[in-house]
């Protein structure tokens, strides 16, 4: 009898289908988010799959059939397309001391992504930097270019901010004051706002205010 391995430490979904390792299917369940789905929230604990989910997202966007051969998923998608996808680890970027620090390993982490678009990172921050990306799939979507497509669908820029003791009302209040969705109200893409009040006994949303501008 032939034991299979389980992925202790494995959150890569191609490493997972192609090593052979015992894998929970709920490819459906893909499905229904990347197709059925209008406004999605995911709130999950450390340690909860989180990144498993995203590196499963990765591959279904990305048209990798071969690495859902014998899921639930096939019985559901007709079309396979091939999108260009989006696809970086922020948790890389832990325990850096100065906002200075952090974009600098942001930048490191875009800049292969960026390069395959032809784009130059050079004096643009993060956040620049991520909607020339979008912008650039877009375009290549728009001209034909068969090297890239793009999945079109209405972005939305979500901050959540977390004030323990206070309401979702005043965490959205600080969205404003420090002026966090200022930088995304040019380009002409819808603007969601969210305020959240996370319980640290509970830990759970007791409350939140989502606000479209």
């Amino acid at each position: 009898m032939h034991e299979r391995k389980y992925p202790i430490g494995i959150q890569t979904f191609s490493e997972i289908g192609k090593g052979g390792y015992v894998y929970i299917d709920k490819t459906d369940l893909v499905w229904r988010l990347a197709n059925e789905a209008k406004y999605i929230f995911l709130s999950r604990p450390r340690r909860f799959g989180k990144s498993l989910l995203t590196s499963t997202l990765h591959s279904y966007f990305a048209g990798q059939k071969e690495l859902f051969q014998g899921l639930k998923i096939m019985g559901l998608e007709k079309e396979w397309e091939s999108y260009p996808v989006i696809h970086f680890d922020i948790s890389r970027a832990k325990n850096k001391a100065t906002s200075s620090e952090l974009q600098r390993a942001l930048l490191i982490m875009m800049k292969p992504l960026a390069q395959d678009l032809g784009l130059d990172i050079e004096e643009l921050t993060p956040g620049q930097l991520l909607i020339e990306m979008i912008r650039h799939s877009n375009y290549w979507f728009e001209s034909g270019t068969p090297t890239f497509l793009f999945k079109q669908m209405q972005v939305f820029h979500a901050d959540i901010t977390e004030l323990e003791g206070r309401t979702a009302r005043e965490a959205l209040e600080q969205i404003d004051t420090k002026g966090y969705a200022i930088p995304y109200q040019t380009d002409g893409r819808k603007v969601v706002k969210v305020g959240v009040n996370f319980s640290s006994e509970t830990k759970t949303l007791t409350d939140w205010v989502i606000v479209n501008s």
